[in-house]
């Protein structure tokens, strides 16, 4: 009965398009009107075969069948045969010759689509991007349920005959519905078999509906109340917990104890559990790492302990298994080295031998000695004492600066870090006032006779000389100017220390 509600349809949108002119003159003869219902209504299905007038422009779900006729005299033209579908459900035929797949035929007005679906209940989706039912086929009847009304929505243009269609097409087509129409007409007891016939079927295809059912039967409480379109009635308490109040271990129990029950309340009664005791499964959701349904894993560790693991998660740098590196050291501690990082100045692995500066193993010279004993006269960029040589005395004392800068820093800052440094195993270092500053930049920076053998950038250096209780003098050692700033600026900075 399904089948032929289905087909009736189709064949009579067939014959609409075959049959309407630009002036066609038609005689409702004999209407039919069919309820929508739904498993939570009322199903009060009638017919009405009283004479009425287009009803196109109702918002209601009613589906509504006139047989038309045409008049001998009138002429016939080809026209497009647009569909008008209201808001909520209603049935439809397909009548392009071309099947088209119903993601590309509904393509403009998916948006505006909820559900449809054909005679075998195959649905599309397409908020889901789902399509069980195909393509659309010609002559073929379906139920469609839409979110908003659309009109003069078409899927192609009409074909017609280069004759045009003439009277007795449509008598032929007319033929075709008499012959799948009994002799009586379509009766309330036939709609009435084709509405039991639906509601006996609860066998669930809709694969939102499936993964409802499967995420309610893994323990999800929303996913269970989502599923449950119908009323609770006489179940256990386990049932109740689980879809009245949304508890999940509830919804864990019910599903352990009563899985098959608990499908069958969903609408799911065509299926076979797997060995996890999911409806239509594959074993995937007990099937641990290894493969092994209901397993712990423990069939396919590696030594680490790691599923299908390498033992790579535990291998110290050595490759061994829960190695601790040692296996792989140098003599001097380091792990797959060369022994090349503890090697003394004679070549000897962890040896004692050091290079002073005058030779390895040699003592020291002496300050202003060389390594042979003489005395040293020193000139200015020389290095001595831990830095460059920028002023010399008359009795051999004098200042070397650092050999390299400290940072860049505020003043404050700049007074710390001078007396903290430690460069070149010297503590005594400390900032160059204003004076000692333009000594440096005349001597052994940009204004020296020999250029920045200093390596000094072109940037300004803090001074220790003070101007008041906010400013302090620096230079700029790109041009030698001299000026006085606020304290809290960032300048470089490079300490000096007597020798």
């Amino acid at each position: 009965m399904k089948n032929f509600t289905q087909k009736f349809i189709g064949l009579l949108a067939l014959v609409f398009t075959m049959s309407f002119t630009a002036n066609a003159q038609f005689t409702h003869t004999s209407q039919t009107t069919i309820n929508d219902t739904s498993s939570s209504q009322s199903t009060d299905t009638n017919i009405d075969t009283t004479n009425s007038t287009d009803n196109n422009s109702s918002t209601d779900n009613t589906i509504t069948i006139t047989n038309p006729t045409i008049d001998q005299d009138d002429s016939i033209a080809t026209q497009n045969m647009p569909l008008d579908l209201p808001q909520g459900w209603s049935m439809f035929g397909y009548t392009c010759i071309d099947s088209v797949d119903a993601m590309v035929g509904f393509s403009e007005i998916t948006d505006k689509i909820e559900i449809v679906k054909d005679e075998w209940g195959l649905s599309y989706l397409p908020s889901w991007e789902f399509n069980a039912m195909g393509s659309l086929q010609f002559s073929e009847g379906y139920q469609i349920k839409m979110i908003e009304e659309v009109t003069d929505f078409q899927f192609c243009e009409a074909i017609v005959p280069e004759d045009g269609i003439s009277q007795s097409d449509v008598d032929a087509v007319q033929d075709l519905l008499d012959a799948i129409i009994p002799e009586d007409g379509v009766t309330q007891a036939d709609v009435d078999a084709a509405v039991a016939e639906v509601e006996s079927n609860s066998t669930v295809t809709d694969s939102y509906h499936l993964m409802l059912i499967g995420d309610c039967l893994s323990g999800d409480g929303y996913a269970c109340i989502q599923a449950n379109n119908y009323g609770l009635n006489d179940l256990p308490y386990e049932f109740q917990a689980c879809f009245n109040y949304q508890d999940n271990s509830m919804c864990e129990i019910a599903a352990e104890m009563y899985p098959e029950e608990m499908a069958n309340y969903l609408g799911l009664t065509n299926y076979e559990l797997d060995e996890c005791g999911v409806p239509n499964g594959d074993n995937s959701s007990c099937t641990d790492e290894c493969g092994v349904l209901n397993g712990d894993n423990s069939s396919c560790l590696d030594e680490c302990g790691v599923p299908n693991g390498d033992n790579s998660t535990c291998s110290d740098e050595c490759g061994v298994v829960n190695g601790d590196n040692s296996s792989c050291l140098d003599d001097c501690g380091v792990i797959n080295g060369d022994n090349s990082t503890c090697l003394d100045c004679a070549g000897v692995v962890n040896g004692t031998s050091e290079d002073l500066g005058c030779g390895c193993g040699n003592p020291q010279a002496q300050e202003g000695y060389d390594c042979d004993g003489n005395e040293i006269e020193l000139q200015i960029g020389d290095q001595h004492a831990g830095g460059i040589v920028f002023q010399i005395n008359e009795d051999g004392t004098g200042l070397v600066a650092d050999l390299q800068d400290l940072g860049d820093m505020n003043w404050f800052s700049a007074m710390d870090a001078a007396e903290d440094a430690t460069s070149q195993g010297y503590d005594d270092w400390y900032l160059p006032s204003i004076d000692e500053l333009e000594l440096m930049y005349n001597t052994i920076g940009n204004g020296g006779p020999e250029g920045n053998i200093g390596g000094f950038g072109n940037n300004w250096y803090w001074s220790s000389s003070e101007y008041g209780s906010y400013y302090a003098w620096f230079v700029n050692f790109n041009n030698g100017d001299m000026i006085y700033f606020n304290k809290n600026s960032t300048d470089r900075v490079r300490v000096i220390r007597a020798f």
